[in-house]
Formats: C-alpha cells, structure tokens, sequence
C-alpha cells in the first residue's frame, strides 16, 4: 500500500489514504508508512517448501525457532503441524499494528514489537531461523556491532549477520533475500558467513515469485545455512566468489555455486528492464510449485543429529486440556488431592503445610463460587439461577471465615499470594485491620454486573454526546443522529460552546479538549482558518475568551509550563521524527 503514504497519493489511492490518516494514530501512521519498502508478504508455495527443507534437515518437534522479521506470521501459520508441538516460536516485527495483530493469531508466541536491531535476544540460542527478511541498500545501527560496520551498512546483510549469532551451533538459517547477497561483486558478507556456517544449497526463484503477493518483481534467493560448532573444519558448498555464465543476452556473472547447480535456479538468467536499470540481470520464468518441490527434494536429509534436539512435549490428553484451560497461568488448583499451581501447559504440585493446603483449599471455593456469580449475571441468566449462585457464595465464604477468618487476614493473605485471582477474593470484603474484621461487599446481596444495553433514544443533543464518548470515544454524528433523530447540523447548534471543529484535520472534539494544549498555536491556526471560512471564528473567539491574560509588569507565560494533554486518543504535542 505504498501509493496510499504518499504526501500526494495518486486519485485512485486517495480515499484509502484518508481512511488510514482516520484509523490510526500518528505513531501508527509513521510506522506503517516506514513498513512499506519491505512489507511484501511471502507466497505460501514458497513458505510450505521452505519448512519442508527444514523437515528434511531433521528439525524435530521441541525446537526454538526464531523469524526475525515475522510481518502478521505467515511462516508460524504454515509451519508443519508435527512440528508445532512443543515447539516454542519467537518473532520480531518493526511495524506495532502489524506485531499487534500476529500476536493475536499466535498467542503461544513470543512476538517483539520492534527492530531487529532493538531486540535484545540470547546468542547461541535457537535450532533455527527461518522467514523472508528485509533487503535494501541501507544501514542499520546496532551499537553490538560497531565493531564491524561492514555488517550494517545493508539491512539484509545486517540481518544474516545477528541472525547467525542468534542461532545455536549446529542449527539451521532458511532465509529469503535478494540475489545480491550471492551476486554483488563485494565477497565481504559472503565471507564472514563462510567463515562461521556451511552453506547447505541455494535456491534462486523467477522474478514473478512475489508477484501475486507482494506486487513486485524481484529475484531472490532462499538460502540455507548451517552454523558450524568452535573449531570445526568448514565443509558444504564454495559460494565466496562469481563466475561468468552465457545468456541470450550476453555474459553475466552470478555467484559460483548457481554455475555448478544451475538445476537450483527455478528459471532462466538473462537482462531485464528494471526499476533502476535498462539491463537488470534478472531470473526469468513463471513460479512453479513442481519446480520448487523438485529442488528441496535434492537438498540433503539428517542434518540435525536427534540428541541435539529438544524433546518434544508430551501431547496431553482431552481430559488434561480441558483441566488447562480451566485455571489461569499460575493459579492454583487442586488435582487428585494435592495443590498445584499451572506453568504453561503444566501443573507442577506444592509442598504445603496441611494447614496451609487447608486455606488454600477453602479460598479456591470461594473463588469458583464468585466466579459463578459473574458467569451468571454476564449470561443474563435467569433471577433464579443468578439467586442461587450468589446463595452458594454466601455458604462458602461464611464456611471460609468460620474456619479461617476473613480472606484478608495475615495468614490467608500469605497462603493465596501469586494466584492472580487473589485480588478478586481480595475485594470481596472490606476489611479493619485495627479490629480484624471484615464485612461483606455488595456482591453478597444484589448484582453488580449488568450487559450494556445500547441507549435508543434520548431528547437533548448534550445526552447524545455523552452517549458517543461513551461507546465510541469520539464525536460520532451518526450515532447522535440514530438516537436524537435530529440532524447533525442542528445538532452543533443545540450543543454550541460544547464541541468545535478542529480545523486541522476538519474532527469535530469537545470544548474541553479543542480549547486546552498548545492554545497558541491553535488561535494562530484558527484565525487563518477564519480568513477562508467564517465558520471558524467561534473557535477564535473562544481560544480568545480562555486566553491566560497577563498581569501589569509580567510577560506571557511559556507555553511549555501549560503541560501536555491528552485529547482522546491523540496528544496535542508533536514529537519530531527519527530513529
């Protein structure tokens, strides 16, 4: 969508455009717009086959897998079934919307939401890397390699560089890039991971690979790279330098492991017009998945030896599943007579006191019991159902405090520390230190928790507006219109000093929000808004009205000392650009 971050996007592009300046917010715009030269979403053919190399290689279940520049996870929704359990996946991604939204498709994940560069990750840690990084000829700044710039002054080598610190001896990198990381005439990069991995095979794809997906016409390589251990000699495929190859076209250099495996380039070579160039070397040829298939069927089986693995997590049954889901993470519960407390996918038991467990014991009925409280009210139960559920709280925790006294007693408080309902057990009584006796909360007697039930109709345009900033956050016309019946004209008038219109972007915002900030440079904004549009001299005349006057002798006060306020969603202080 790089049409639509333009500062003048093409017509066709416009209204998309002003939908996008609409949704987010202006750090969420400038990180789109920064994403845009590099967020090309790889073809799920070219995904699948690359795991099937992986599967080859001998990736087993169990493994820690790193994909450095994840976008919404593609690569984690397609990876082989079998080798999901157990398997712990960490990704990072630049762009906060984009790392938003794969952490909600992939919440056992570990998703950063920041540069590569940014990430701190362990060394010598993953089984392996996989994913299609960025590629560009631009540099990166990461103060753990300033001692070797030549590293950083290319994403993509940048990159191939932290990505090989990143993964264990013996471990695999299965990673997309350009085909300059195996053409350019500098070795440098090809050098440096020579010295430190084998290069296992490579497999350049046509330039129409990423067409359908990304929209673009590039060559690139998937490259596998096998990272050696201290001291091992190195082996696998001489890749270091370039050599001449014929084309209908004329010569052309490509690296030396494509003039020994041509059958790895899934096309022809020849020169292309280019973006940038008349004679770009470019890999001709339409994308077949047969072709691709035939490829990963010659790479090499067993690389990774199996006791190097992690174990693969034992599959649970439906009965431990459901038991699972059932307690938070790290909350306690009771299974076959003993207290445990979950970890992850695990109930790992206690070692407590019998009168400890006893406590223990008597505050997880409580907590189920408000917890049926809840589930009947927010399910609009019958008055029946939600009288018996709170008659059933009423018994338990009165049995508790018999026994144990009240739930905020120093003794209860220790043995419930940690389980994250401990607070809402917490809440169910106020509670005298001095007298050591509490008292119940409303909800032993009545109902506390009620559906929002949308508001219909309201008589006055003040009522509508608070209905809109309470469902939306916003001035929503619509929405006031649907419950007054009343035009959202004849709306602003009812509501006058209430609400002005920003002329800066054209929203409309309530009084105490337009006329508070930076009031300066709004008055200076809203009188030269007055001069086109006469509608905006109210707001003059009220950023007028609430201007600070000073006093005989003083100066005008810094508008730095006036604070920085919120207004909604958006501050009404601009922060500069940069890194």
């Amino acid at each position: 969508m790089a049409n639509a971050f333009r500062p003048y996007p093409p017509p066709e592009w416009q209204h998309t455009a002003a939908e996008l300046h609409e949704l987010l917010t202006p750090p969420e715009y400038d990180s789109a717009r920064a994403s845009t030269p590099n967020a090309h979403y790889t073809s799920p053919a070219v995904i699948a086959g690359m795991w099937q190399a992986m599967q080859r290689f001998g990736l087993q279940p169990g493994a820690q897998i790193l994909e450095p520049s994840m976008g919404v996870g593609h690569f984690f929704g397609l990876m082989p079934g079998e080798l999901v359990p157990g398997s712990r996946r960490t990704g990072v991604e630049l762009d906060g919307i984009t790392a938003r939204v794969a952490r909600c498709l992939y919440p056992d994940s570990t998703v950063f939401a920041k540069g590569f560069e940014d990430t701190t990750l362990p060394d010598n840690f993953f089984d392996a890397v996989i994913g299609n990084i960025p590629f560009g000829n631009y540099p990166v700044f990461d103060p753990a390699y300033r001692g070797t710039p030549f590293l950083t002054r290319a994403i993509h080598d940048y990159f191939f560089a932290k990505s090989l610190d990143k993964v264990r001896p013996g471990g695999v990198m299965a990673l997309i890039t350009s085909r300059y990381t195996m053409d350019k005439q500098d070795a440098t990069i090809r050098r440096y991971l020579a010295d430190r991995a084998d290069l296992i095979a490579a497999i350049r794809l046509p330039n129409t690979t990423f067409k359908a997906n990304a929209g673009t016409e590039v060559t690139t390589d998937i490259l596998f790279l096998q990272k050696r251990p201290p001291g091992a000699p190195a082996s696998g495929e001489a890749w270091q330098d370039l050599a001449e190859i014929e084309t209908p076209d004329g010569s052309l250099s490509i690296n030396e492991y494509f003039v020994r495996h041509p059958e790895m380039m899934l096309g022809k070579m020849r020169f292309e017009r280019g973006m940038y160039n008349a004679r770009e070397p470019t890999l001709a040829g339409e994308f077949l998945q047969e072709r691709l298939a035939t490829a990963i069927a010659s790479l090499p089986t067993g690389l990774y030896p199996r006791s190097e693995q992690l174990p693969p997590a034992r599959d649970l049954t439906q009965e431990e599943s459901a038991a699972i889901e059932t307690v938070k993470d790290g909350a306690f519960a009771e299974r076959d007579g003993v207290i445990v407390v979950r970890a992850g996918t695990e109930f790992e038991a206690l070692h407590l006191s019998e009168s400890v467990a006893a406590r223990v014991r008597g505050m997880l009925v409580v907590r189920d019991a408000v917890r049926l409280v809840f589930q009947t009210q927010l399910n609009d139960e019958p008055e029946d159902r939600i009288l018996e559920a709170r008659q059933l709280l009423n018994r338990a925790y009165d049995h508790f405090v018999w026994r144990h006294g009240p739930l905020s007693a120093k003794e209860n408080v220790k043995a419930f520390a940690g389980d994250p309902d401990h607070p809402l057990l917490l809440s169910l009584e106020t509670y005298d230190p001095e007298t050591k006796r509490a008292t119940k909360t409303a909800i032993f007697e009545r109902r506390t928790l009620e559906h929002y039930r949308p508001v219909e109709h309201v008589e006055t345009a003040a009522e509508a507006l608070a209905i809109s900033l309470n469902e939306t956050g916003e001035i929503n016309w619509p929405r006031m219109e649907q419950v007054t019946g009343r035009k959202p004209t004849l709306l602003q008038q009812e509501l006058g000093p209430l609400v002005y219109r920003n002329p800066e972007g054209g929203s409309w915002e309530t009084a105490d929000c337009y006329l508070s900030g930076n009031v300066r440079a709004k008055l200076s904004v809203g009188r030269s808004a007055a001069e086109l549009d006469p509608s905006y001299q109210r707001n003059v005349t009220a950023l007028e009205d609430g201007f600070p006057r000073p006093t005989s002798g003083t100066s005008w006060p810094s508008f730095s000392t006036f604070g920085k306020t919120m207004c909604g969603s958006r501050t009404q202080t601009r922060l500069p650009h940069g890194p």
